[in-house]
C-alpha cells in the first residue's frame, strides 16, 4: 500500500481481495480507494462479507463478487438508506455475481442506479433477484417508487436452479438490448410487457424449453420479444 501511495502518477486502480480484513484494510488508504474503478471479492467465506463497505467508492464501475459468504445489506436506519440510495454505488455499472450460494435475492441493486450490465451465475439458492417486500420497506423510506434497472442492457443469468422472479411485475427498460437464461428451469416469466422497451428490438438468448413455457403478460408482449429470440444450449 505505501509503495503505491508514493506513485505521484497513479490515476487507476483495479484490486481483488479475498477476506473482509483484506477489503477493511484498503478502505483505510482514502486516496487508493478514490482512484479505484474495479474489484473483485472471492472465496471470502471465513466471515460474512458487508457489501456496504463498498458503497461510497466515488468511481467504482465494476463489481466482481465470487464464491463469498455475503451477509443481506443490513441498513440500521432510514438516514442511512436515504444516504445510500443519494450518493451509493454512484458510479458503478457493472456487477457480477458468481457461486454465492447462499444468497436469496439481490434487491440491494436496486441502490445501483446507473446499472448497466448484471450477470448472476451459479448462485443455486437465489429465488429472486429483486424481493417485492424489501423493495417496498425501501420505496417507504425514500418516498417514492424506485425506477430501478432504467439504465440496464444486458441482463445474463446461469445455472439458478431456484431462482423464480426478477421482479414479479412489468418494468420500464428503455435501454436493454439482451436477456441470457440458461439453466433457470424455475424462471417462467420475464419482468416485461409490451411498453417494457418501447419497440426496440431486445435479442433473448435461451434454451429452446424454457422460451416455449415463458409466461407472458399478454399476447402483445410475446409479440414484442420474439422477434429477438436466439435459442440453443451454449452461450457465452
Amino acid at each position: 500500500m505505501k509503495e503505491l501511495l508514493g506513485l505521484k502518477h497513479l490515476n487507476v486502480l483495479s484490486w481483488s481481495f479475498g477476506s473482509s480484513l483484506a477489503v477493511q484494510k484498503f478502505l483505510k488508504y482514502p486516496k487508493l480507494v478514490s482512484i479505484t474503478q474495479f474489484v473483485l471479492v472471492y472465496h471470502c467465506k471465513s466471515a460474512p462479507f458487508n457489501l456496504l463497505h463498498l458503497a461510497y467508492m466515488e468511481n467504482l464501475q465494476e463489481l466482481d463478487l465470487e464464491d463469498i459468504n455475503l451477509e443481506e445489506m443490513k441498513i440500521d436506519s432510514t438516514e442511512e438508506v436515504k444516504k445510500l440510495f443519494q450518493s451509493g454505488f454512484r458510479s458503478l455499472d457493472r456487477v457480477v455475481i458468481s457461486s454465492c450460494k447462499k444468497m436469496k435475492d439481490l434487491t440491494w441493486l436496486v441502490f445501483v442506479q446507473i446499472l448497466k450490465q448484471l450477470r448472476i451465475v451459479f448462485c443455486t439458492e437465489m429465488e429472486e433477484i429483486i424481493s417485492v417486500d424489501k423493495l417496498r420497506d425501501i420505496s417507504e423510506i425514500i418516498g417514492s417508487e424506485h425506477n430501478f434497472f432504467a439504465q440496464l442492457e444486458s441482463l445474463t443469468i446461469k445455472w439458478g436452479r431456484n431462482l423464480k422472479s426478477v421482479y414479479p411485475n412489468p418494468l420500464p427498460l428503455p435501454k436493454l438490448k439482451k436477456i441470457q437464461v440458461r439453466g433457470c428451469p424455475q424462471l417462467k416469466k420475464l419482468p416485461v410487457n409490451s411498453s417494457s422497451v418501447k419497440e426496440r428490438r431486445v435479442v433473448i438468448e435461451g434454451e429452446k424449453e424454457w422460451w416455449e413455457e415463458l409466461q407472458w403478460e399478454d399476447q402483445a408482449t410475446q409479440n414484442a420479444f420474439s422477434s429477438g429470440v436466439v435459442l440453443g444450449d451454449d452461450f457465452h
